[in-house]
């Protein structure tokens, strides 16, 4: 069980790690994994009201050299995805 501490409403978010044909005992396919960060980003962005001006808005990108992905907020910086996801606030991406 998860302790929410501050008392805000989350959501976890994990994006798999591509590899070769889909199988996990090949090599890491990073077109692919900076193809699905990609589209994170972009599901995020479109989740996120673009008439509101905010400085919530978040990027995710693929370190190939690490073979991870992380998270940009621009008031935190890059931030590497535990366990390949990312705890994102409800709050905000659920508002109406």
């Amino acid at each position: 069980m998860v302790v929410n501490h501050n008392k805000k409403s989350r959501v976890w978010i994990e994006i798999e790690i591509a590899h070769i044909n889909d199988d996990p005992k090949k090599a890491i396919d990073h077109v692919k994994c900076e193809k699905r960060a990609e589209l994170l980003t972009n599901m995020l962005n479109r989740l996120r009201n673009p008439e509101i001006e905010t400085s919530d808005e978040q990027e995710i990108s693929w370190h190939s050299k690490k073979g991870l992905y992380y998270v940009f907020h621009p008031s935190l910086g890059d931030m590497p995805l535990n366990d390949n996801g990312h705890w994102f606030n409800l709050d905000f991406y659920g508002r109406k």
